[in-house]
């Protein structure tokens, strides 16, 4: 490894960890650690492949405490959670819609989960996957029941 001093930092020349090719790259003093084992983006990903940042968080959570999902979570609300997070809940449970149900459209920008009822239960049956046009028509429709 030769070292050389450049803009208070070092160049420092080397040898990538999984291609084998020779390559520089400045390190400023007192800069994190680990820099330099790789040549590009594509061999830190190659080299990084199944390893963990560290000892704590490699069976996810802090001090190995992995959090559960569901109601084995400790931040769980049931359903009592907000309008946003229960469509959010919806592309969870049933993928994020690609094709609209009321009109069959396939190229739309975007799609929603709608729900029907205006209860917002969490059950399939009270959503439907909409674009966004069948959605805004559909929500200006139950906002017109509701005026009368």
């Amino acid at each position: 490894m030769i070292k050389a001093w450049y803009n208070h930092g070092m160049i420092i020349h080397t040898t990538c960890q999984v291609c084998k090719k020779e390559f520089k790259f400045s390190r400023v003093k007192g800069s994190s650690k680990g820099r330099g084992t790789c040549c590009s983006i594509a061999c830190s990903s190659q080299y990084r492949k199944g390893k963990h940042n560290s000892p704590t968080t490699q069976f996810g959570g802090l001090n190995g405490f992995k959090q559960g999902s569901g109601e084995a979570n400790s931040n769980w609300k049931g359903t009592n959670i907000g309008v946003g997070r229960k469509h959010v809940v919806m592309n969870s449970l049933y993928g994020k819609p690609k094709k609209c149900e009321t009109c069959g459209n396939l190229d739309a920008k975007r799609y929603d989960w709608a729900n029907l009822s205006g209860e917002y239960k969490m059950i399939r049956s009270d959503w439907k996957r909409l674009c966004r046009s069948c959605h805004v028509k559909l929500d200006k429709n139950w906002l017109k029941k509701q005026c009368v």
